[in-house]
């Protein structure tokens, strides 16, 4: 499990707010703050200032991926949105935007726990990222760089994601640059030196 998270939850139906709720607890979390609408859930993040949002996508006036992104953008954290139908342009736009993972209804437990591990990495990914003085907006454009250098570390060492990542590290404490850096002098190394065709 990751380290214990304070969580905003939201969604406009009270019992998949409560199920939602009694899942985070059962898992290690707290729940500090609930939220039936987008703009509820503007205003619990700003009063609690929490580690996670698990949010529906579909709710009343402004929807949750909007909600996420205005919360986001103020202060960068971690969002699993929950979606109930299949917007994969949609999911594919907030993930440009933001440190997030998604889960379709119904979930279970031990899918919402495989979420917040996998939104927990990328999000220290993300924070990895975030050079000094750099914008939450240069680090998601960092992060596409990232995600790149990984899948030829992968590809080319047969690495997991996990080990990749941290092969990117090391990588960018020996030769003392940033991460953004050595991702994009993987992906440029890789440019430099494609694939022979037939091997």
């Amino acid at each position: 499990m990751t380290r214990p998270l304070r969580v905003v939850v939201a969604d406009d139906e009270p019992d998949l707010l409560a199920f939602c709720q009694s899942l985070i607890a059962n898992i290690g979390h707290t729940v500090v703050g609930r939220a039936a609408t987008g703009e509820e859930l503007v205003q619990r993040c700003r009063e609690t200032r929490p580690d996670l949002v698990i949010t529906d996508v579909k709710m009343p006036g402004k929807n949750g991926i909007q909600a996420a992104l205005e919360v986001f953008r103020e202060s960068p954290l971690r969002v699993i949105l929950v979606t109930g139908y299949h917007a994969p342009g949609q999911l594919a736009d907030a993930l440009r935007e933001m440190v997030l993972a998604y889960l379709a209804k119904p979930f279970q437990q031990r899918e919402l726990e495989l979420a917040i591990i996998r939104v927990d990495q990328r999000f220290e990914e993300f924070q990895a990222l975030c050079e000094p003085g750099a914008n939450a907006a240069e680090a998601i454009v960092n992060r596409e760089a990232l995600r790149l250098a990984k899948g030829i570390l992968i590809k080319r060492l047969g690495l997991g994601d996990r080990a990749a990542f941290e092969c990117l590290q090391r990588m960018a404490q020996e030769k003392q640059l940033s991460l953004a850096a050595v991702s994009r002098s993987v992906i440029d190394s890789e440019s430099d030196n494609p694939p022979v065709a037939g091997s």
